[in-house]
């Protein structure tokens, strides 16, 4: 699984509301304090004094999840640690089956992601797993697999691309 490494770039609002660019990349990691501590800095540096308020203007590196520009220092470290420990499976699941990012480690325990070569070679396995020996052998030669997958990947699973490989995870 590729790795993530979030960050967000805060800029001081103060200065931008007087038309200064004044920020900084932050490194953001599990740990809440340190990025107040990068927020601090931020608004500390900045040539406006009392500068007090900041915005995020930009992020990067969060595996599929987005980050407003007003988004809760809670919700930014929760969704980089997703990130960082599940990569795009956890935006996947966030964002095809719906569940809140508190949800999603749970989730996730519950129910591992299948790494697959393709929709086509999980949906082939799949199919065979169920009704091998059940199927008279001349009618195997008329299944359709990739009908079969699309099929699956509409309603019973989802999948992502990622670095070359194919997460699996079902739609509970």
């Amino acid at each position: 699984m590729e790795l993530f490494e979030p960050k967000i770039y805060i800029a001081c609002l103060a200065s931008y509301n007087n038309g200064i660019l004044h920020g900084e990349w932050i490194n953001v990691s599990d740990d809440e304090d340190a990025l107040w501590d990068g927020i601090k800095k931020v608004l500390n540096s900045s040539s406006i004094p009392n500068a007090e308020e900041y915005v995020i203007h930009d992020y990067d590196d969060f595996a599929g999840f987005d980050i407003c520009e007003w988004e809760h220092s809670s919700s930014i470290i929760e969704k980089a640690k997703l990130a960082i420990e599940h990569g795009v499976v956890a935006s996947l699941i966030q964002h095809h089956i719906g569940l809140d990012i508190s949800e999603i480690d749970e989730y996730l325990a519950n129910n591992p992601p299948i790494e697959v070569e393709s929709e086509l070679s999980f949906a082939t396995e799949l199919f065979n797993d169920i009704y091998n020996g059940q199927i008279p052998d001349n009618v195997w030669p008329y299944i359709d697999y990739e009908y079969f997958a699309r099929d699956l990947f509409i309603s019973d699973y989802c999948s992502i691309a990622d670095n070359g490989k194919v997460y699996v995870i079902a739609n509970n």
